[in-house]
């Protein structure tokens, strides 16, 4: 059990750890959307505890309001490994929680992904219809 007033450090500690940071420009079909572009940005908690991450998945939905998928791992099949993964406006929420103290200790590396994503505007995707499927 984590006290809560150190629960963001403990976080902040297993993302530098034993996670992962990604923001990257997706393109997601050229052919039908040419110039149809927008930012990622991903983070990812590993653990060979599948308790753990449901634990943390719990307690970062519960103060921050931020839901993860939690996924297997496809590893060696000897040894189970899994992640807890965040999407973008997930991501934003939790990152900003995170880093919000200038003095915190952080990995900088990971935190210069983070300082890339944030320091570029925000741009969301926009909502387009599919095209309809041609039977």
């Amino acid at each position: 059990m984590v006290p809560d007033e150190f629960f963001f450090d403990t976080v902040r500690g297993l993302l530098d750890g034993d996670g992962s940071i990604f923001h990257y420009v997706h393109e997601p079909n050229r052919a039908d959307y040419p110039g149809y572009r927008y930012r990622r940005l991903c983070v990812r908690f590993y653990s060979a505890s599948h308790d753990h991450l449901t634990w943390l998945r719990f307690r970062l939905g519960a103060t921050l309001g931020i839901r993860g998928a939690l996924l297997k791992q496809p590893r060696d099949p000897k040894h189970d490994l899994f992640a807890l993964q965040y999407a973008k406006h997930a991501s934003t929420a939790l990152l900003t929680r995170l880093y919000q103290d200038p003095e915190s200790p952080r990995l900088l590396r990971k935190w210069l992904i983070w300082e890339d994503f944030r320091s570029q505007p925000v741009t969301t995707r926009p909502y387009r219809s599919r095209k309809p499927l041609v039977n």
